[in-house]
């Protein structure tokens, strides 16, 4: 006879299963011997009709809850592909919902291209071209920096009127360093743009677990 239970229920129901039949499957004796000469089998040291009669029975249940996960499985999935819920990014599935909470989630776990979340992958190339660009000019500048000094040295050091020379090659090495300094060149103003990029993925994260817990809580199956 049909029940009917909570998504939420039948997601907790279904999770328990799982583990009991696993449990179950690694601690049944499915297959003994036993001698001509012996009432009991081999093993077990059980006699021959109890230990026929165990294993037909755990036989009989493994069987039972493997169709009732299935039942279970099937009426998550169903509900989950045909209840709509809300979103900032607009309507969608619980089934779309949650794949694409864990495609958020595993993008940088995941080399495979068809599993990701094009939209996080998006923001963690930005944000890794935009610090590779700040570290190459603050790479560039630091030499820049280096041949400055070294200039200034070799300036002084050719210098035969230190007080009149000081002030041109300081107004020299500055000028040169101000036309040779390295900059980003950042077209989207990604620093404040990665910012927000961010808060919204989390945002949208946060909201479908929210929006996925409240539909699993709501929204009824029948096993």
């Amino acid at each position: 006879m049909a029940r009917k239970i909570l998504v939420a229920e039948a997601l907790d129901e279904r999770d328990l299963l799982a583990k009991k039949i696993s449990d179950k499957i690694g601690k049944i004796s499915f297959v003994d011997v036993i001698r001509p000469n012996e009432e009991s089998v081999f093993n077990l040291r059980q006699e021959k009709g109890k230990y026929i009669a165990k294993v037909k029975s755990g036989y009989q249940q493994l069987q039972d809850m493997i169709t009732l996960f299935q039942k279970l499985d099937e009426a998550i999935l169903v509900s989950n592909a045909n209840t709509v819920i809300r979103t900032e990014i607009g309507e969608m599935t619980v089934v779309s919902a949650i794949l694409l909470r864990s495609r958020m989630k595993e993008t940088e776990k995941l080399s495979d291209t068809g599993k990701k979340d094009f939209g996080m992958q998006f923001l963690n190339e930005l944000e890794q071209q935009y610090t590779n660009a700040v570290l190459q000019a603050k790479q560039e500048n630091e030499n820049l920096q280096r041949r400055a000094d070294m200039m200034r040295k070799q300036m002084d050091g050719n210098s035969t009127t230190p007080a009149a020379e000081n002030k041109n090659t300081e107004d020299f090495l500055k000028q040169y360093v101000h036309e040779n300094s390295v900059r980003v060149v950042d077209p989207l103003d990604l620093k404040n743009r990665l910012e927000e990029m961010k808060k919204q993925q989390k945002k949208l994260l946060k909201e479908l677990d929210m929006k996925i817990k409240v539909s699993n809580a709501l929204t009824y199956v029948e096993v």
